[in-house]
């Protein structure tokens, strides 16, 4: 819901404004449609108007960011649907007073991953690209990145945690081979440093695919379906080893001419509460 600033301090508020949402109860922006004519079966006549998709979007906030994507072409590409996916998560470590440690906290998430990415989320590495960790921040932060792969690529799909997490896995082409490794690792060692230079919001920026995998197709000859995902770091202090989360946008899924010609398909902006309030102030004043 989108809340409008009044004109006046003396006016009432403008109403909410109730976005259509999907089958799935996915939030989505529509625009008006007029139909020219009418065929055999048709429930709508020539010159009636109805609302139809524009374009899909996907929200994800957890303090202090609040984050919005949607997808800037059709969101049909040779009548196969596409599909944007958006989560943000932080690195928080567990709450003391509930867990007394890393394992214990993670291990309430255990049915949620299959045994290869509880494997990666597990044997996360003490050091990695030049920087030492403590084992249990590694582990932490593998698990919130895979989490939110999850949580994007369900949102995506208009299903969220309606969809059981543990049935499927994104295998990623940027660390899952003969040298095995994970996300943080990637993006620590691959990622490239983000562009917004005037807030410094955004730190290193990974883009790769990943495959996504089903436990449970009993013999289906059906492919494995291949996404683009973007990760975002958000920093929170003076040093790249200062990142508080991270941001995780997928889109797909991809036809097989399209896979490698994924660079730079998601764009970025990145604004602080006081653009977005001076925005408010020139267009609503």
């Amino acid at each position: 819901k989108v809340l409008s600033k009044s004109t006046e301090a003396s006016e009432a508020p403008l109403p909410l404004v109730e976005l259509p949402r999907t089958k799935y109860n996915k939030p989505y922006l529509s625009r008006r449609f007029r139909h020219s004519g009418s065929h055999q079966g048709d429930t709508i006549g020539s010159g009636e108007e109805e609302d139809q998709p524009a374009h899909t979007i996907s929200i994800s906030h957890q303090f202090p960011y609040v984050g919005i994507t949607r997808l800037l072409q059709s969101p049909h590409s040779n009548n196969s649907p596409l599909h944007v996916g958006f989560d943000i998560v932080m690195y928080e470590a567990p709450n003391p007073k509930l867990y007394s440690t890393t394992s214990e906290f993670l291990g309430v998430f255990k049915n949620s991953f299959t045994p290869s990415e509880w494997g990666c989320i597990v044997d996360s590495s003490a050091a990695w690209f030049g920087r030492r960790r403590k084992s249990d921040e590694n582990t932490r932060r593998e698990f919130y990145l895979r989490w939110a792969v999850k949580e994007a690529y369900t949102k995506a799909l208009g299903l969220g945690l309606g969809h059981e997490f543990g049935k499927f896995e994104v295998v990623f082409d940027c660390c899952e081979g003969e040298q095995e490794g994970g996300l943080v690792e990637a993006i620590g060692t691959f990622g490239i440093e983000g562009s917004n230079t005037r807030n410094e919001i955004i730190g290193k920026r990974l883009d790769t695919l990943g495959t996504i995998r089903y436990a449970e197709r009993d013999g289906s000859t059906d492919q494995d379906d291949v996404w683009h995902f973007t990760f975002l770091e958000l920093p929170g202090g003076s040093t790249d080893c200062d990142v508080m989360g991270c941001a995780c946008v997928c889109i797909g899924p991809l036809e097989a001419g399209s896979v490698s010609t994924c660079d730079g398909i998601v764009k970025e902006e990145v604004s602080t509460l006081e653009d977005v309030m001076r925005w408010h102030q020139r267009h609503f004043s």
